[in-house]
């Protein structure tokens, strides 16, 4: 038993680390800040009279998906929707959590396809239910993350 809960700090951890690095999203102009990808849709507003969905061509010619919202002082922001190449330290560090993460998992009987969906949702600010089932509280996990955030000034 001693193992699992090994395991699953670990896992825990991991959660942790791969959610700062998918948030927050800080607006520029006047400092707002988007903890998570549900707060970026909820508070932040659609962009008048088109979708706020592009796509274009990122590094190394992959398709980017790009959503655009109206933070409240109207200054427009971009969320990457897809961005598998992101080659900043932010990125490296994203990507290695990711792989972390995924070889626990699959250590412990996961195959690595339902492993990358599931870390894939929590990182888009869904819900698991296979982590739910195994005790993780995502919101506190997201707790977590914006609990060590530097203070605003």
């Amino acid at each position: 038993m001693a193992e699992k809960a090994e395991w699953m700090e670990e896992f825990y951890k991991g959660l942790v680390a791969l959610n700062a690095y998918s948030f927050p999203k800080i607006c520029s102009n006047c400092g707002k800040t988007y903890q998570t990808l549900d707060d970026f849709l909820a508070e932040a507003e659609e962009v008048q009279h088109r979708s706020g969905l592009i796509e274009y061509t990122g590094r190394d010619e992959e398709s980017v998906v790009g959503l655009f919202r109206n933070c409240s002082c109207h200054s427009t922001l971009m969320s990457k929707m897809k961005d598998r190449r992101d080659v900043s330290e932010a990125g490296e560090r994203a990507r290695s959590q990711f792989d972390r993460l995924l070889k626990i998992m699959t250590a412990v009987g996961i195959t690595q396809e339902e492993a990358r969906r599931e870390l894939l949702k929590i990182m888009h600010g869904e819900d698991s239910r296979m982590l739910k089932k195994w005790g993780f509280d995502i919101a506190a996990v997201r707790q977590d993350v914006t609990n060590h955030l530097p203070a605003e000034e």
